[in-house]
């Protein structure tokens, strides 16, 4: 076992990591992904196992369908485990979720990850996508096997991720604005 899940099993501890990557598409600028590691005890399906939730929530352009996605990639790693694709997984914003505007779940081409789409227009998605941009955090929910109630963390930002994100978001929208202006 780590050192850190060792500290984690030992004192309980929640730990992450976070890094904003901008995503490109054949040169183009397709994605901002907020990536994440997060360290906590799993009270919820592993019985209070010390687990790593490693992932991602990005912004999507799809532009062969001129479609725009929120993702959310999830592995649970349990400790001394193979990773765990959830069966379900979103964004918790206050009292509201995302799960109203998934689209799809589908495994990902990592082993033990599972990728969740949202419509990026449903509201719950939208401010899901918008937030860690204002607010510099987001939480995500996961569901193992044919549970329903999530185990939780959240993912914290500091203030030059979330300025990263922001800047990121904000030149992703200009790249759709000159596509559909291309395109006309």
């Amino acid at each position: 076992m780590s050192l850190l899940l060792a500290a984690v099993a030992a004192f309980g501890l929640q730990t992450d990591a976070v890094t904003v990557q901008p995503k490109f598409w054949d040169g183009t600028l397709s994605a901002c992904e907020i990536v994440f590691d997060n360290y906590f005890v799993d009270s919820n399906y592993l019985n209070g196992t010390p687990v790593h939730v490693a992932g991602s929530w990005s912004l999507s352009h799809f532009s062969d369908s001129n479609s725009l996605f929120g993702v959310l990639k999830v592995g649970v790693m349990p400790q001394d485990g193979d990773a765990i694709g959830p069966s379900d997984a979103y964004i918790i914003s206050g009292y509201t979720t995302n799960k109203v505007d998934q689209k799809f779940a589908i495994d990902s081409e990592a082993q033990g990850f599972r990728l969740f789409g949202f419509d990026s227009t449903g509201e719950a998605t939208m401010m899901a996508l918008m937030s860690p941009s204002v607010e510099g955090h987001f939480k995500v929910g996961y569901v193992l096997g044919e549970g329903r109630s999530p185990q939780t963390f959240e993912v914290v930002m500091s203030d030059d991720h979330t300025q990263q994100y922001s800047d990121c978001v904000s030149a992703l929208v200009r790249t759709i604005e000159q596509s559909i202006a291309a395109h006309q």
